[in-house]
């Protein structure tokens, strides 16, 4: 269509008005048909030497219009007649090879980074790291890990802050363990048992293998009616230490209240057969073994 040529040299004559290189090389190219005495009109594509030996044909200017009236300037296309004159042999400027659209693109914005500037800020998160390790080395953990974090937002690349505040966390973790362990959880009300199944939560993530932890968190879990989540706790401890005697006697305890005895029975057998000193799976099998006689003898009536 003609209106999609029209666009088409409009474009080529932004490119060639925008880039200096090329506007250089058509003002070049003006100049010597100039001088060989032909008419010139405004060329919007890019130039062409006219061989030297090129017959006289009176200068003809093509005009397009267009079919509907557009925003666009009047593209017209030249044509470079050489008159007798200058039938003698010129040398044409050597053409220069195009610009691709990268090259012209890193020409109009060309962009480096600021090395100092990126020095410096390397330079600050090293300050600011060396100021967390004097905070940790005095025990302020949270202080410690706040400059932590303010060096890796200066430095975010730096494996060593990462690591660091990694072992931090842990550390702190540890000792949020530590504080939980001491207190007894048997006389605390529903309320403070939520609070320290949520400080229990927190911990467990870095701490997920730690046996005392998963012990208190199931136990918490029993006591809130939380079976799922109480035999979740278990499995962990049977997967790292399945031959320890409380661990089975503690998923007998859930299991029991579950109401599935017989895997309670299993459980508490189990543990048993571990540590015949179970005083706990001793208990819960008697006891049992009575609620079970009980029920036969009621039902025999």
């Amino acid at each position: 269509m003609r209106l999609e040529r029209i666009f088409k040299k409009v474009l080529e004559a932004h490119e060639i008005l925008s880039d200096p290189d090329l506007c250089q090389l058509e003002n070049q190219g003006e100049a010597v048909a100039a001088e060989s005495g032909g008419p010139v009109t405004v060329s919007a594509v890019a130039p062409i030497a006219a061989p030297a030996s090129a017959p006289s044909a009176p200068p003809v200017a093509s005009s397009v219009s267009s079919p509907t009236p557009i925003a666009s300037p009047t593209v017209v296309e030249a044509s470079v007649s050489a008159s007798p004159a200058a039938s003698s042999p010129s040398v044409a400027p050597e053409a220069k090879k195009p610009l691709t659209k990268l090259d012209r693109l890193k020409q109009r914005m060309p962009f480096k980074i600021d090395q100092a500037a990126f020095a410096a800020r390397r330079a600050r998160a090293r300050e600011i790291f060396q100021a967390a390790e004097a905070s940790l080395a005095a025990g302020r953990l949270h202080e410690a890990e706040a400059n932590i974090r303010i060096a890796i937002t200066f430095d975010p690349a730096r494996a060593e802050f990462k690591e660091a505040l990694g072992a931090l966390r842990i550390r702190a973790a540890g000792d949020r363990a530590a504080k939980l362990l001491e207190t007894p959880t048997d006389r605390m009300s529903e309320v403070e048992l939520r609070e320290v199944l949520r400080l229990l939560e927190d911990v467990l993530p870095y701490r997920p293998h730690d046996a005392e932890l998963n012990v208190r968190a199931a136990g918490v879990c029993l006591r809130l009616g939380k079976h799922d989540e109480a035999a979740e706790y278990v499995e962990t401890l049977l997967e790292t230490a399945p031959d320890l005697a409380s661990h089975h006697s503690l998923r007998g305890r859930i299991e029991r209240d579950r109401g599935n005895l017989v895997a309670a029975r299993a459980a508490f057998e189990k543990a048993l057969s571990l540590d015949r000193e179970d005083l706990e799976a001793r208990r819960a099998l008697a006891s049992m073994r009575i609620a079970a006689h009980d029920a036969a003898r009621g039902g025999s009536r």
